[in-house]
């Protein structure tokens, strides 16, 4: 504890400097920007394929420690801010961005602690194709320019 004192100041300051993103907020974007008629599908899928199972402990390790520790909670959201979604919604453009690229990666964040940590049945076994197809919609919603699918959710109220 010492140490942890003398290199970082504190336990949330040690947290800071150690946790890395799962993904790349870069190569995020490059998915997103892949397909942009079906960004809910290709962001989906590759969490889905590859990122829940590539990263499956780094992921549960940072959800952990940044949610059981309420010190690290900070320096994790500054963390998400700063990359995750800063970096999504200059992607996104459009009104709210910001918010919508955050709900994304809640979206996400949920799917991953359902399916994988907690794993709550049928999501936890549902073939990820159905999965998909289920999910994108939502995600198509919210990443989508203003002037997509965020309009015609609005007309139809």
């Amino acid at each position: 504890m010492a140490l942890v004192h003398y290199f970082f100041g504190s336990k949330p300051k040690l947290f800071a400097a150690s946790v890395e993103l799962p993904i790349a907020p870069h190569r995020l974007t490059a998915l997103l920007a892949s397909q942009p008629s079906a960004p809910g599908e290709a962001m989906a899928r590759y969490h889905l394929e590859h990122l829940f199972v590539e990263r499956r402990d780094a992921i549960t390790a940072m959800l952990r420690a940044g949610l059981g520790d309420p010190g690290c909670v900070p320096a994790l959201r500054a963390l998400i801010e700063r990359t995750m979604v800063s970096s999504t919604a200059e992607m996104l453009g459009g009104e709210r961005a910001d918010l919508r690229a955050e709900l994304a990666g809640a979206l996400m964040v949920g799917l991953f602690v359902t399916r994988q940590i907690v794993a709550v049945q049928p999501l936890a076994s549902a073939p990820i194709d159905e999965v998909v197809r289920l999910v994108a919609p939502a995600l198509d919603l919210l990443l989508g320019k203003v002037t997509g699918p965020l309009d015609r959710a609005r007309a139809d109220k």
